[in-house]
């Protein structure tokens, strides 16, 4: 269960009077994602986050009165980030570099510090919690719903192969990017620009163009 009790802790400096709101709830949010990737969910405590905010408990609390609140908003987040990766994928060109350019965008985002622990304990929350999952699941609905859009017009336009099953393509799309955030996380000479090539040669075949009939 998501603790929402406050407690008292150190302050070593609270935010100046005059910092903006926006400030405040960002660097609320910042502390969250780090004492979330450090300690998960249930051990990161709205003491901890006070904590690693800097700020008291009640000037907290009148911005996020709950731990799921602080979620809520972190989610809320995350989907304007995805939406901003999508931007790329609904540019100019052909769908394989679109793809492949949002797919590197999202990976680069990844090498954010904490973001990786981040994304992991978010899956790893969701299996446990539904109310978690379903924050989450619904950012990855509307990348899939947009990135289902994008691929069923490629394949209208005559760009992509009309027996291409879009929905499972998608589905192993997610698998290897998201396999790609843990790989590189393991491997640190596993870089983005290592890992172009291949993410392209992978679009390529899971995205083929029709096949042209032969000449006679």
């Amino acid at each position: 269960m998501l603790d929402a009790s406050p407690a008292a802790v150190p302050v070593d400096g609270d935010l100046d009077e005059a910092s903006p709101q926006e400030a405040r709830r960002a660097r609320i949010l910042d502390a969250a994602r780090t004492c979330f990737a450090e300690s998960g969910f249930h051990g990161a405590s709205m003491q901890r986050i006070c904590a690693e905010a800097r700020m008291s408990p009640g000037a907290l609390y009148r911005y996020f009165p709950s731990k799921h609140v602080i979620v809520e908003a972190i989610a809320e987040d995350e989907r304007a980030r995805c939406l901003g990766v999508l931007d790329l994928v609904h540019g100019d060109g052909p769908l394989v570099d679109r793809l492949v350019a949002g797919a590197l965008a999202y990976l680069d985002l990844m090498h954010r510090p904490g973001s990786r622990a981040l994304m992991l304990e978010i899956s790893a929350e969701s299996l446990r919690n539904s109310a978690v999952g379903d924050l989450f699941g619904r950012n990855e609905a509307v990348v899939r719903a947009a990135l289902a859009a994008v691929v069923a017009a490629g394949i209208e336009t005559g760009e992509i192969a009309p027996d291409v099953d879009v929905a499972r393509t998608l589905q192993v799309m997610f698998a290897v990017t998201d396999g790609l955030v843990l790989r590189m996380g393991l491997e640190p000479d596993l870089t983005t620009e290592a890992v172009e090539p291949h993410l392209r040669r992978i679009a390529a075949a899971l995205l083929p163009a029709p096949t042209r009939p032969a000449t006679p």
